[in-house]
């Protein structure tokens, strides 16, 4: 039984290295491992007593395990992916004031993601300051590929940005085919909706 645990824990830890924040790292560590273990002990006490004898092969008693650990490895992606996007578009990894991403991923002959969600003045203020966009004055991106009166995003309508103010930035292929990053934000700079496309 105590080699089939060890497998079991050591399933577990290999799919919660996968999570960069040490908090939830551990905090997933004190929940789900001790958890897994119990039920582990559980099938194996179970089976022992409808059998009426100890068995050296059980590792069927494993399953939860490889089920958690799959779930959480599946999980992650899915978790990680706005994140991901929000630093791919903004070059910054995203602040924890951001609340109510929303987001769409388009693919086919070029790639392109919208999303919108709120965020710190601060927070946005130094990503800003860091110069990878410029404030547009004139010609507006953002507002040839969508009017400003409209935010919809998998379906989902958004509140307009009122008084907009528009950043953008130009992202630079080797073929020559350059996309570009459009960032729209209203006077309060608490919210945000952005738009990158490259082939």
């Amino acid at each position: 039984m105590t080699s089939r645990i060890l497998i079991s824990v050591v399933l577990l830890l290999l799919a919660l290295a996968s999570i960069g924040d040490t908090f939830v790292f551990t905090l997933l560590v004190v929940v789900t491992i001790p958890s897994v273990v119990f039920v582990q002990v559980l099938i194996e006490l179970l089976a022992q007593k409808i059998s009426g004898k100890k068995e050296s092969r059980r590792f069927y008693s494993i399953i939860p395990s490889l089920v958690v650990s799959l779930a959480i490895l599946f999980k992650l992606s899915v978790w990680a992916q706005p994140y991901e996007i929000f630093e791919l578009a903004m070059g910054s990894k995203m602040p924890s004031s951001v609340e109510h991403f929303t987001y769409q991923e388009d693919s086919w002959t070029d790639y392109s993601v919208r999303f919108h969600c709120t965020i710190s003045p601060n927070d946005l203020e130094k990503i800003l300051e860091k110069g990878k966009f410029t404030k547009e004055e004139g010609d507006d991106r953002l507002a040839l590929s969508r009017s400003i009166d409209e935010i919809v995003i998998n379906k989902r309508k958004i509140d307009p940005i009122s008084e907009p103010v528009t950043y953008s930035y130009t992202i630079h292929n080797e073929d020559g085919m350059d996309g570009w990053c459009s960032l729209k934000t209203n006077p309060g700079h608490d919210r945000i909706y952005v738009i990158y496309s490259i082939d």
